[in-house]
């Protein structure tokens, strides 16, 4: 037990505060992307980054080709095709509006 001079530390459960990491973590994803794809790229609408991003996820699996799976192949070039699609239409619509 305590005596009336000593007291024990009372716990405080210390809330984090969420705010605060999401701007630094947000802070630090737009400094790395900034870096990464440059200020242009930065500067686009987000329909123009969405195109970008499935543009180069269309051609890493482009690269995913199989001897085997005919059908596969099929549905890749056609994937890419259509992200090549998309990307046109959005630099036509952005350029456009420029």
């Amino acid at each position: 037990m305590y005596t009336s001079i000593e007291k024990a530390e009372t716990y405080t459960l210390e809330v984090p505060r969420i705010s605060e990491a999401k701007k630094y973590i947000v802070g630090r994803i737009r400094q790395l992307l900034t870096a990464a794809m440059g200020r242009e790229f930065m500067e686009m609408p987000l329909y123009c980054k969405c195109c970008v991003y499935y543009v180069f996820i269309s051609l890493v699996l482009l690269f995913a080709w199989s001897e085997e799976l005919v059908w596969l192949n099929v549905m890749n070039v056609l994937n890419f095709a259509n992200a090549g699609r998309l990307a046109n239409k959005a630099v036509k619509k952005t350029s456009a509006r420029d």
